[in-house]
This record gives C-alpha cells, structure tokens and sequence, in this order.
C-alpha cells in the first residue's frame, strides 16, 4: 500500500499523472484538476491502509 501512497504523491505529476491519470481512470471527474484527483486518490489510499480501530 505504501508503494501506491508513494506513487500518488506530486513528484509524479509531470512525468506520470498529468499525461496518464485521465487515461487510466476516466470515470474520474471530469470537473477538478489532475492534482486534486491525484491528491483525493492519495488520501484515499491513506485512509485505506489505516482504517480506524475498534474499541469494544
């Protein structure tokens, strides 16, 4: 999981997002920028890899 948080960061735009994020998920909104879609799948991925504990 930490390779794609990694990978999802915006060291990668110029060379990766920018040209490819809308090929490669093109169900994404149309509406917002490249890096919001790229920062929103970043925390995303976070989320994901820490998912809140369970007290009982």
């Amino acid at each position: 999981m930490v390779f794609w948080q990694k990978m999802f960061t915006g060291r990668f735009d110029t060379r990766i997002w920018n040209p490819h994020l809308r090929n490669v998920m093109p169900n994404l909104d149309p509406a917002k920028t490249v890096q919001d879609l790229r920062r929103l799948i970043h925390t995303d991925l976070a989320i994901s890899a820490h998912p809140p504990k369970l007290h009982n």
